[in-house]
């Protein structure tokens, strides 16, 4: 998943609707330098965004959760620089 590194809110669809395990890495380019990257989800049946967790953006990290998500929110703040962000969600099997 890629989004662009602008303050807003933006909604992708999760890759594995059905998996429960989830390792999000944000990989962040050396011209973002400041931010913050609130990260919550939709389950599948529901219209509620519940909290996963934040990111900083000037030191990256990964999120481990439970749980089944269709629906990613991200909502960027605070950001310093410019790029692409790149966002993987791996999945235990």
């Amino acid at each position: 998943m890629e989004i662009n590194a602008v303050n807003g809110t933006y909604i992708l669809k999760a890759v594995e609707t059905n998996k429960l395990r989830h390792d999000l890495a944000v990989f962040v380019p050396a011209s973002v330098t400041a931010g913050s990257l609130v990260i919550t989800g939709k389950k599948p049946g529901s219209s509620v965004f519940e909290a996963i967790g934040t990111i900083n953006l000037a030191t990256p990290n990964t999120l481990l959760f439970d749980g089944a998500v269709r629906e990613y929110q991200f909502v960027l703040t605070g950001v310093s620089g410019s790029g692409t962000l790149l966002i993987t969600d791996t999945v235990a099997t």
